[in-house]
C-alpha cells in the first residue's frame, strides 16, 4: 500500500479526489486508531447518539 502511495500518478489522482495523504506505518497507525476509537466512543457517550438499523 505504501509503495502505491509513493507513485506520482496515484498520489495525483488521490489529491485530485480531495484526499490528504499522510501514510502511517503499522505501529503508528494502530496507535492512531486506538486514539480515534477512544475519542469517538466518548463523543457517542456524551451525546447519547445511537445507530439506526
Amino acid at each position: 500500500m505504501l509503495d502505491a502511495l509513493g507513485e506520482a500518478e496515484v498520489e495525483a489522482r488521490l489529491m485530485a479526489a480531495g484526499f490528504t495523504l499522510d501514510p502511517l506505518l503499522p505501529a503508528p497507525f494502530g496507535a492512531f486508531q486506538r486514539q480515534e476509537i477512544a475519542r469517538w466512543a466518548e463523543m457517542v457517550k456524551l451525546t447519547g447518539v445511537t445507530m439506526e438499523g
